[in-house]
C-alpha cells in the first residue's frame, strides 16, 4: 500500500519500506495521518476498482447481451429469410422442371406430327411398291417355261377336279362390223374357239348341257390367251367393256354368245386389234389354281382363215 510521507510529502510503498520514507528516512507509523489516508485512499480506490469492475461487468454483460440479442435478431433475421428463400428457390426450380418438361412434350408431339405426315406421304407408295413386288415374286417362276407348240385342231388340255376339258382353235377372220373405229392399217381379227366338256363335269352340273358360258367348274382366270405378231409381240384380246360399247351388247348377252376377253365359253371368239397380215399364233397361259404360278404355256400356230 503506497502512503505518502508526513515530512517530505513524496508517495512510497509502506509494505516495501516497513513505514521507512526512502526519500528522507522519516518513519511513518500505522496510526499516522499519512498512512490512514492513503489507506482511505486505497478503500476508495478498491471501492472504485469494484464500482468499475461491476461497470465493466454490466457493460460487458450489457454488451454481450446486446451481441447476443443482436446474433439472436440476425439468426431470427435469418431464420425468417430462409423461409422466404427456399419456396422461392423451390419455385424456379420447379418452373424450370415445368418449361424443360414442356420443351420436351414439344419435341415429342413433333416427332410423332412428322412420323404421322411420313406415313401418310409416303404410305400409299410404299404398299404400292410392296404390293407389286408381292404380285411380281408370286409369279416369278423357279425355272423358266418354254410354250409347247399345238397344233389347232389338237389344241391343249386343263385338267380340273371335274375332268379333263380341251380347248381346240378352228378359224381365224376379220370382224368387218362397221360399228369398230379401227386405225388405218389395223383389222379386228377373231379367233374361233371351242372348248370340250368332260362328262364328268356334265353329270356334275346336267344344266351346263344347254349353256354356253362354263360355270363355276372351269376357271376362266387360270387362262390368259395373247395374240402373238410376226415380229414377237404379244396383244391382249380387246377387253369385255369395249366389246360391250361397240356391239352395243349387255355382258350377259356377250356372254351367251361366246363373245369375250377369254375363253369362258363352249363355242366363242377372242378379238384382237392387230396390224393387217401381221397374226401369227395364240399364246395361252395357264396358271396353278392353288399357287398362281404360270403351269404351262401353250403356242397356238398354223390357225387357218375361215373360208368365205
Amino acid at each position: 500500500m503506497k502512503i505518502k510521507c508526513t515530512h517530505c510529502g513524496r508517495k512510497f510503498d509502506y509494505d516495501l519500506y516497513a513505514g521507512l520514507c526512502p526519500h528522507c528516512g522519516v518513519y511513518q507509523r500505522q496510526g499516522s495521518s499519512a498512512y490512514n489516508s492513503s489507506e482511505a485512499q486505497a478503500h476508495k480506490a478498491s471501492a472504485y476498482d469494484s464500482s468499475e469492475a461491476q461497470a465493466q461487468g454490466t457493460s460487458s454483460y450489457n454488451s454481450s447481451e446486446t451481441q447476443a440479442q443482436g446474433t439472436s435478431s440476425y439468426n431470427s433475421s435469418e431464420t425468417q429469410t430462409q423461409p422466404q428463400t427456399q419456396p422461392m428457390a423451390s419455385h424456379r426450380e420447379t418452373a424450370t422442371k415445368s418449361t424443360s418438361g414442356k420443351r420436351r412434350n414439344n419435341w415429342l408431339a413433333t416427332a410423332i406430327l412428322i412420323v404421322i405426315l411420313g406415313f401418310i406421304i409416303a404410305g400409299p407408295e410404299v404398299f404400292h411398291t410392296y404390293q407389286t413386288n408381292k404380285i411380281a415374286k408370286t409369279l416369278t417362276l423357279s425355272e423358266p417355261v418354254t410354250p409347247t407348240k399345238v397344233k389347232p385342231s389338237k389344241g391343249f388340255t386343263v385338267s380340273t377336279e371335274n375332268g379333263d376339258f380341251t380347248v381346240t382353235f378352228s378359224s381365224r377372220s376379220t370382224d368387218n362390223d362397221s360399228t369398230f373405229e379401227t386405225p388405218e392399217g389395223y383389222e379386228i381379227l377373231t379367233v374361233k374357239y371351242h372348248v370340250t366338256v368332260p362328262q364328268k363335269a356334265l353329270d356334275t352340273f346336267p344344266g351346263q348341257a344347254d349353256e354356253n358360258h362354263l360355270y363355276t367348274h372351269w376357271d376362266s382366270d387360270r387362262i390368259s390367251p395373247y395374240c402373238v405378231t410376226k415380229d414377237d409381240s404379244y396383244l391382249k384380246p380387246i377387253s369385255n367393256y369395249d366389246l360391250s360399247r361397240v356391239k352395243h351388247l349387255e355382258y350377259s348377252e356377250l356372254e351367251d354368245n361366246g363373245i369375250t376377253d377369254n375363253i369362258d365359253s363352249q363355242n366363242g371368239t377372242l378379238s384382237f386389234l392387230i396390224k393387217k397380215n401381221d397374226f401369227k399364233g395364240l399364246l395361252i397361259n395357264e396358271l396353278d389354281p392353288d399357287t398362281e404360278v404360270l403351269a404351262n404355256s401353250y403356242l397356238v400356230i398354223g390357225i387357218p382363215k375361215q373360208k368365205k
